[in-house]
């Protein structure tokens, strides 16, 4: 922590940028020993460094049928590289910080990508000379893709999908002048690298589910010794792009911690013509890791002056030559790359004869450029607590920027008070301070964008509610207790409390927040108070707390939801990738896979099943939940008795459906609602969507556990051209043909070409509406599909050859050899393909053992029969309907 601002806290921010790909010669000579071999075996149950969690690859519960593998031979292979560690001398992986070294050297596991800007020393691989000890190696500069073996598992596989404003506005408060950003975590862990980007064994990781709200989700990560320069991981920009939402790489440049001028060398390295040759190499990763564009969080000379580490000036010419670079590229995705600033303290205030910060103001103007017709501007994040007021004079005098370009800053993390109750008004717009009335409150002629600074985010809310826990769970089990909590503190964050956006919603500001929180240990006492999580003990929160902000249970006429509700989307308009664009002459389908399960179902079922693969995330539902009395669609229900999440115990496809229930106790498990009224129906909006052609067809996958089915018909909502909700063409469209699909699940279809769709009657909101026959139960919805009625699936099996093993480290473990292979392969018509599954045999039996959309991927612990490993790589079609072989290759060892 630094100092408090206006309004809220103010953490340091830091930032710095990453390295990458040279080998060294002389790698590993330590007094005649070698290091790197020397290294001790890795535990992946490690709850820091490893999954968190212990994993028998050929344990029971993974163990398939043979009879369901149906695989074609396709020869045997023996590894290019096989030895008991890692030989970076001969395989280079780029830079990676020294802890990682231990754990890559001895697993072979590719990691996250991260860049150091002049590299490693050698002696971080063991090189004890002291001629070669802190010789530099793997400079950014140097970085290739074709030569660093970790970088295509860094490579997302999915652009950016498209995406617009839902037809119709959630609430008549939302804004589509304002954007938001989000700078936090996307693992569980704090560190720069892990090894989602071929998943994990732990379905816990902090994942955002919220993307509909978020213009641009900054992945923080890095330091000075770690690497600074921090691309997201692939798996997170995949579930991003999947939902249409940008997201940014993080420059990390941290002079209050360590950064020095020489650990800036390279990044400040110039060529022949005077230019900084970083700009290149920032492009360069950029589009092809492919995500969206970089945060620089320039703190390089910390609480030293300017020019100490880095002179400004020499930034204002890098991110000026960055967009110049951009803006002209004939490639579309490089044009489209963009930058966002901070530096220590940003603001853009104005004194009446010059600005305070004359540095952010510099930076901020002289690196705009223009292109014909076309002008690139860089986005600015100011400090904590810095309002709009403060940037009104800046913007009157640059009229290449407006109040969308730059980002008030709220301190989420050491300020956990504001998530679900903070009014964002007071950050977005400028307060008119005289107003005697509420609806003159604001100038909203005067507007920021609005972002968020949570670092470890709701993990926080999911650690302090596990430590609430009074019985002994699996790690499974565990870990999705964890999930859930994330997940609705997650919700909280943009849909607050109520987990329902109204237009009735009136949040606290920070001062008021603040004095209400005081002393009292809110991360706790807030789990305690949520009524939708069912402990098995009771707990009392602080009486201030639930008398406050957790209300709806309070006073002697209790309604049922939250006083004082406010969430991000109470400002910021939903986007949605459900528009014509990406729908015509195609099919656009989701099983709201938030990328994690403990269950794995595709044409069968696995239990038991820990996994993370975020790669298989899925279009997630817009609405967090809008679940109502359909006769008072504007009010939630009581949140103590009905609330909506996602179910990891009853999944239709991959690892979970979207439930509505009442909760979810201690292992994670969704609580069935006991509330439900049969007199009543209820509806649900589950997707936003904006589309004007009506030659589509839409269906859902639902089911429910009540004793008497509930009666269910399809809900669509329409707006007019100005996004206003047509509330009386509402229809709730009853579908007589009901298909009963496995395991107790119906679908229903419809199509639209009845209705009429043009620019004055879009479809914004599509759900269910739910006539309930009895009072209890849980109502699911494992999967909605919107197809074009002239789509042809042009569908062509994918055939997999040329299986490669790039390299095995073997390792001995209580005198068994367990073996970890980096594997590549080639397929035909991968069009075809919604994601890959992996088997491993153990001589009798097939046992699954991974997924990935990618053609690379890494398997962990293999044992080895007859001097053979086997494995098995099985296409899953997006057409489930089509069933693929698996195609079975032998290691020779």
């Amino acid at each position: 922590m630094k100092k408090l601002m206006s309004l809220l806290l103010v953490p340091i921010l830091s930032s710095i940028f990453l390295s990458q790909s040279v080998s060294c010669s002389v790698i590993g000579n330590l007094n005649k020993y070698n290091y790197l071999g020397s290294l001790k075996n890795f535990d992946w149950s490690d709850k820091d460094y490893g999954d968190g969690i212990e994993y028998n690859t050929y344990s029971d519960d993974y163990k398939l049928n043979n009879d369901e593998i149906k695989s074609s031979d396709i020869g045997s292979v023996t590894a290019n590289n096989s030895n008991n560690y890692l030989d970076f001398e001969n395989f280079n992986t780029g830079f990676q910080w020294k802890q990682n070294i231990q754990k890559q050297a001895v697993t072979g596991v590719p990691l996250n990508k991260g860049f150091m800007p002049n590299g490693n020393f050698a002696s971080d691989f063991g090189v004890t000379s002291p001629a070669q000890s802190y010789r530099r190696l793997n400079s950014i500069l140097n970085w290739n893709p074709d030569v660093d073996n970790d970088a295509k598992f860094n490579k997302s596989e999915k652009s950016l999908k498209k995406s617009d404003f839902t037809g119709a506005k959630n609430v008549k408060s939302q804004d589509e002048r304002l954007n938001y950003n989000y700078l936090g975590f996307s693992s569980r862990k704090h560190r720069t690298y892990d090894n989602t980007v071929v998943g994990t064994k732990n379905p816990y990781e902090n994942t955002n589910l919220n993307w509909q709200y978020n213009n641009e989700f900054i992945n923080w990560s890095g330091s000075w010794f770690e690497g600074p320069i921090i691309p997201p991981p692939s798996d997170v920009i995949e579930l991003a792009h999947n939902n249409g939402s940008k997201i940014f790489g993080n420059i990390f440049l941290d002079g209050y911690h360590g950064l020095t001028k020489e650990m800036l060398s390279d990044f400040l390295k110039k060529d022949s013509n005077g230019e900084f040759l970083i700009v290149n190499k920032l492009i360069e990763i950029a589009n092809y890791v492919g995500f969206d564009g970089w945060f620089i969080n320039n703190e390089a000379n910390g609480v030293n002056p300017n020019g100490s580490v880095l002179d400004f000036n020499d930034m204002t010419t890098i991110i000026k030559s960055f967009n110049e670079k951009t803006l002209k590229s004939n490639n579309e995705q490089i044009k489209n790359l963009r930058l966002i600033y901070y530096r220590n303290d940003a603001n853009l205030g104005y004194s009446g004869t010059q600005y305070y910060d004359n540095e952010t103001t510099s930076v901020a103007s002289q690196s705009v450029y223009k292109y014909g017709n076309l002008t690139k501007t860089t986005e600015i994040q100011v400090n904590f607590g810095e309002i709009p007021d403060n940037s009104e004079h800046f913007l009157n005098e640059f009229k290449d920027f407006n109040g969308s370009d730059i980002y008030g800053l709220i301190d989420g993390s050491s300020n956990y008070f504001i998530n679900g109750v903070y009014d964002y008004k007071d950050m977005a717009y400028k307060k008119n301070y005289n107003s005697t009335s509420n609806e003159d409150k604001y100038n909203k002629n005067v507007y920021s964008s609005i972002g968020t600074y949570f670092d470890a985010g709701t993990d926080q809310s999911a650690d302090a509610a596990f430590k609430l826990v009074t019985r002994k769970l699996s790690k499974p089990r565990e870990f999705i207790f964890k999930s859930q909590v994330q997940h609705l503190f997650n919700d909280i964050v943009y849909s607050g409390t109520n987990l329902f956006l109204s237009d009735n919603d009136n949040g606290l500001s920070a001062s008021n927040l603040s004095k209400i929180t005081k002393n009292i240990d809110y991360k706790t006492e807030i789990v305690k108070a949520d009524p939708r999580i069912h402990f098995d003990k009771e707990y009392t929160p602080d009486n201030t707390i639930i008398n406050e902000l957790y209300n709806y249970n309070s006073g002697d006429n209790p309604t049922g939801y939250n006083n004082f509700s406010y969430g991000i989307g109470d400002l910021i308009h939903e986007k949605t990738t459900l528009i014509d664009e990406n729908i015509d002459n195609s099919i656009l389908k989701t099983n709201f896979s938030t990328g994690s399960g403990i269950k794995f179902v595709d044409n069968n079922q696995i239990d038991n099943y820990p996994w993370t693969n975020r790669r298989l995330g899925d279009v997630l539902p817009t609405y967090k939940w809008r679940i109502f009395d359909s006769t008072e669609i504007s009010k939630p229900l009581n949140i103590s008795e009905f609330s909506g999440g996602y179910d990891y115990d009853e999944p239709y496809k991959k690892g979970n459906s979207i439930v509505i229930g009442s909760g979810f106790d201690e292992s994670g498990k969704i609580v069935d609602s006991k509330s439900w009224d049969i007199n009543k129906t209820y509806g649900w909006d589950i997707m936003g969507s904006k589309i004007m052609n009506n030659k589509k067809t839409i269906s859902f996958v639902y089911k429910d556990n009540a004793n008497k089915s509930p009666d269910v018909s399809l809900r669509l909502s329409f707006a007019d051209s100005k996004g206003n909700l047509l509330k009386d063409q509402i229809k709730s469209i009853d579908v007589s043909n009901v298909v009963d699909m496995n395991n107790g699940w119906k679908e229903i279809s419809y199509d639209l070409s009845g209705e009429t769709l043009n620019s004055n009657r879009v479809l914004s909101m599509i759900g269910l509406n739910i006539k309930p026959n009895s009072d209890t139960f849980k109502f699911n919805v494992g999967e909605m599909v919107i197809k074009d009625n002239n789509y042809q699936d042009n569908f062509k099996k994918a055939i997999i050859s040329n299986p490669n093993v790039e390299y095995l480290v073997y390792r001995e473990f209580e005198k068994n050899i367990l073996n970890n292979i980096r594997i590549s392969f080639e397929s035909s018509n991968i069009d075809s393909v919604d994601y890959f599954e992996f088997y491993v045999y153990d001589g009798k039996n097939w046992y699954r053992d991974g997924e990935t959309t990618q053609l690379n991927y890494y398997l962990k612990d293999l044992k080895s029969f007859n001097n053979t490993l086997s494995v098995s790589i099985k296409p899953v079609y997006k057409n489930r309907n089509i069933e693929g072989n698996a195609y079975k290759f032998d290691i020779n060892l």
